[in-house]
């Protein structure tokens, strides 16, 4: 397992409360990141601007950003 690396470090989270990072470097596939306890996985490569979810969002339901 890869060794987590703060999201913050390639992400931009502009509130804490928010449901998605958004990218300011690519993200690789497989990628794990560490966002205030909790362990992220990039399940697809992210290209810069594009966003990653901190947490799961039902369908339908508003994603905070």
């Amino acid at each position: 397992m890869a060794t987590p690396l703060p999201l913050t470090d390639r992400a931009i989270v502009l509130k804490p409360e928010d449901d998605v990072a958004v990218a300011k470097a690519p993200l690789d596939r497989g990628a794990v990141f560490e966002d205030g306890g909790a362990r992220i996985e990039a399940h697809q490569d992210i290209k810069p601007g594009h966003k990653i979810a901190r947490r799961a969002v039902r369908r339908g339901d508003p994603v905070r950003r």
